[in-house]
């Protein structure tokens, strides 16, 4: 059954700014440009905390940061969420699951409630070949203008007939940072195996991603990426996203 729409409204004639609700957290995004009134921009943020509702103002044309997994399953999102606290990001649980439980349009809206970004999002085709749902909403969150892409943590898998995809470089089971690709154990791949074979990863070779790093199977790894241990490879995973995006200092190191 689809979800009920709410109302998408303007604060006043000819003007630019919008209130967009968000039903899922009675959440309220005030869309602004540098033409917009400010006095009726704080006006209108008063009027609607009055009646209970929470107000994020972005300006027109910000983009949320994100980055994307490609695996969603319970011990997966276990690890992910706990690397992401680690390192301050924001986490999408409910984009967890196998498969992907929420559709493209879906996850957009939960990424622009995050008070903050950079933001984690989960998708998983759960082994089904050609396109699934975790792929759809990878492609979709690439192209999606309100996005800013920051790079795509591909998750290692030993489903068939797939493609892979080559990474810039891959975080192996012992945490160790290689240049080449590796399995779902997390053990690194020959120098000759150029790609990482994973059953969410097919599309990225269609997509303008700025960074791809490879992992074998989140959360586990023979319990060497155990959130109870602190999901290490997964956190370094992340982090060198971070790094190679510019939002934080250095760079990749290569073996």
């Amino acid at each position: 059954m689809k979800r009920p729409r709410e109302r998408i409204g303007s604060l006043g004639e000819n003007k630019s700014t919008t209130v967009l609700s968000r039903k899922a957290r009675s959440a309220f995004v005030l869309l602004v440009d540098k033409t917009d009134d400010i006095l009726e921009i704080i006006q209108s943020k008063e009027k609607l905390i009055s009646k209970g509702k929470e107000v994020l103002i972005m300006k027109q044309g910000d983009k949320t940061k994100v980055i994307v997994v490609t695996d969603g399953d319970k011990v997966a999102k276990e690890s992910i969420q706990t690397a992401s606290k680690s390192l301050g990001l924001r986490c999408i649980s409910l984009s967890a699951g196998n498969p992907t439980p929420l559709t493209p349009e879906e996850t957009v809206e939960l990424i622009m409630q995050a008070k903050a970004d950079p933001v984690v999002v989960m998708v998983d085709d759960r082994g089904i070949p050609g396109e699934g749902a975790g792929e759809r909403v990878l492609r979709f969150l690439a192209k999606d203008t309100r996005v800013d892409l920051l790079g795509v943590v591909a998750v290692a898998s030993n489903t068939p007939s797939t493609a892979g995809v080559e990474v810039d470089c891959s975080i192996t089971k012992t945490g160790q940072i290689y240049s080449g690709s590796v399995d779902k154990t997390g053990f690194p791949e020959s120098i000759f195996h150029e790609h990482l074979e994973g059953d969410t990863v097919d599309v990225l070779n269609e997509l303008n991603v700025p960074v791809v790093i490879g992992i074998g199977d989140i959360g586990k790894m023979d319990g060497l990426d155990d959130c109870r241990k602190g999901a290490p490879n997964t956190t370094l995973a992340l982090k060198e996203v971070l790094e190679r995006s510019g939002q934080l200092h250095g760079d990749c190191r290569k073996n």
